[in-house]
């Protein structure tokens, strides 16, 4: 069963630049806001997933079938 994660517009938009493997700096150029916005919203998407890292981040949502709701 999924968890059920909730992100904002702005987080999701980072998580999936993370999924791509973009540094804070690339994913602030790509999105245009600031790097240290970037950095901020890596920091609450961490909080939430309860991860340590962007990787980990990643780890943990894949794991709980959180990216599934886009394959379809």
């Amino acid at each position: 069963m999924p968890a059920n994660f909730c992100f904002n517009h702005k987080e999701q938009v980072v998580i999936k630049e993370m999924v791509k493997g973009l540094n804070n700096k690339q994913i602030a150029k790509k999105t245009q806001m600031g790097e240290s916005t970037v950095k901020w919203y890596v920091a609450k998407i961490n909080q939430k997933t309860g991860a340590v890292n962007k990787i980990n981040a990643i780890f943990i949502l894949a794991k709980s079938g959180y990216f599934d709701r886009f394959d379809k």
